[in-house]
């Protein structure tokens, strides 16, 4: 970066100074004091933006707000403080994303409220851990600047994130007691018109009354495209698929009426249920196809999808719908549609009662797909053990919801290639997830040894099963240490949070 580019960014950073004071005294009052401080810049030597830090920091009035905006966070804990330097650092790098991003100060400003009320909401619901915690201090501290940092990096507001979220904690309900892998569906993707024909294919094999299978659908139902866009089998799971019809070499030596009657009666051998095609069936065919109980649908525009899901007793909703999950009632499938366009789409099928939920999991290559999906299986096998046990003890922060928050956690941004999920939903899911009240408020009973249990086995299964943080044999007979338990819970829950895994969800 050019001096030039640093004088301009920092003209730029200036414009907003009024804006952020003004959100200051908005949030926290007119009240606040401004101190004067001082940072040693050569302790963030690893950042890129450290030499404009350094010009800014001549600018006493921005070094001051940007403090005094840090400072209004209170972010005390117990008898620690998180480094304000290392939170000015956050916020700073923070700015200089959004603004190569092209984002303007009011734009920024916006995205700085929402990042000081979260980071502030995070601090209020871990604080209550501390008397308990004695020397697993550091663990919470290492855990919310790594939080916080996170948060940075997530700069795209999608609030189809929190839709999703929100109806996956509601399907996993208390009342949704019983669960494996045979009523959740796991469903991979790489290809998106391909992801397409299966979601309108899975809309309509439910609406005709027929149930997803573990490892293939019903041999009675099949899907045709009748040009391309068979997924291969060896990229999803759940479905059964058969070779697209080669319409082209039907054609040569077939009159008309021959090609029609030709076409029809593969498709019954073939068991079709449904066929889509491409601006090229006639009429005389579609109503051939008809008449013998075929589904035909022209590929594919976003009204035609819309029609299904609503056919098929859902409903569509878009990124801006205030979606009332109480109105709605139990969520039954749960399908994600993104095309990658201005409005994605999130269908959702209401049903009485809960049967199985379709996961969508998207990567860019197949192997980060197959560990994904086998993480996955562990997971839902672990925690659908642990619930029939009846080991937790239900509360308001449900053991579910835990699970929930972990297999939607990024991890490997670069290595699977897609953006981080965004900011608002890291940091509700954080503060509804990390909220271990339940277990603390038990004592040290048995369900706090169930929880303990859970991440311990989750660990062990999803890596090598080394003990890294507690004596195994303890644990499997149930002889625990309160020291033990307090040092270990919260040390795994920062290295789940950091090294575990995450997926992919649309």
């Amino acid at each position: 970066m050019t001096y030039s580019k640093s004088h301009m960014m920092i003209n730029n950073i200036l414009k907003i100074n009024k804006l952020i004071y003004h959100s200051i005294t908005k949030i926290y009052g007119k009240n606040v004091k401004i101190r004067k401080y001082t940072i040693d810049y050569d302790s963030i030597l690893n950042y890129d933006v450290n030499y404009i830090l350094n010009s800014i920091n001549k600018h006493e009035v921005y070094v001051t707000i940007l403090k005094n905006t840090i400072r209004s966070l209170k972010l005390t804990i117990g008898d620690f403080s998180l480094s304000y330097l290392t939170l000015i650092t956050i916020v700073l790098n923070n700015i200089f994303t959004l603004m190569n991003l092209g984002y303007n100060p009011k734009e920024i400003l916006k995205k700085l409220e929402i990042f000081m009320k979260t980071s502030k909401k995070i601090i209020n619901n871990m604080s209550f851990m501390l008397p308990r915690l004695d020397k697993s201090k550091y663990v919470l501290q290492r855990l919310s600047i790594s939080l916080l940092t996170e948060f940075s990096n997530y700069v795209n507001i999608s609030k189809i994130s929190i839709s999703l979220v929100e109806s996956l904690i509601t399907m996993f309900d208390n009342k949704f007691k019983y669960f494996s892998l045979d009523n959740i569906k796991i469903i991979t993707r790489i290809n998106d018109k391909q992801f397409c024909c299966k979601l309108i294919f899975g809309i309509c094999i439910e609406k005709k009354g027929f149930r997803l299978q573990n490892n293939s659908l019903n041999e009675k139902n099949r899907v045709v495209l009748m040009k391309g866009f068979i997924p291969s089998n060896n990229i999803y799971s759940g479905f059964s698929s058969i070779p697209p019809l080669q319409l082209d070499q039907m054609i040569i030596g077939y009159s008309r009426d021959q090609l029609v009657s030709r076409i029809v009666k593969k498709v019954k051998i073939l068991q079709v249920s449904v066929v889509f095609h491409q601006n090229n069936i006639s009429e005389r065919l579609e109503k051939a196809l008809t008449i013998n109980s075929v589904n035909v649908f022209k590929w594919m525009s976003h009204k035609e999808i819309e029609v299904l899901s609503i056919l098929s007793g859902g409903r569509i909703v878009n990124e801006v719908a205030n979606l009332n999950y109480n109105k709605l009632g139990f969520i039954g499938t749960i399908r994600i549609l993104n095309n990658k366009g201005d409005i994605p789409y999130l269908i959702i099928k209401s049903s009485s009662a809960i049967k199985f939920v379709t996961i969508v999991i998207e990567s860019s290559e197949y192997k980060h797909i197959i560990e994904i999906k086998h993480i996955m299986s562990i997971l839902i096998t672990i925690l659908s053990l642990i619930i029939k046990s009846k080991k937790i003890i239900r509360t308001k922060t449900n053991i579910v919801e835990w699970f929930i928050f972990f297999i939607l956690l990024k991890k490997e941004k670069k290595r699977l290639g897609k953006k981080s999920l965004n900011g608002v939903f890291f940091i509700s899911a954080l503060g509804k997830y990390i909220n271990l009240k339940y277990g603390l408020e038990q004592g040290y009973g048995s369900s706090y040894k169930s929880i303990l249990l859970f991440y311990w086995k989750m660990k062990s299964l999803v890596y090598d099963p080394i003990n890294s943080y507690t004596n195994d044999s303890s644990l499997i007979e149930g002889n625990i240490e309160p020291s033990c338990i307090k040092q270990t819970i919260f040390s795994l829950i920062y290295y789940t949070i950091t090294d575990l895994f995450s997926i992919y969800i649309y």
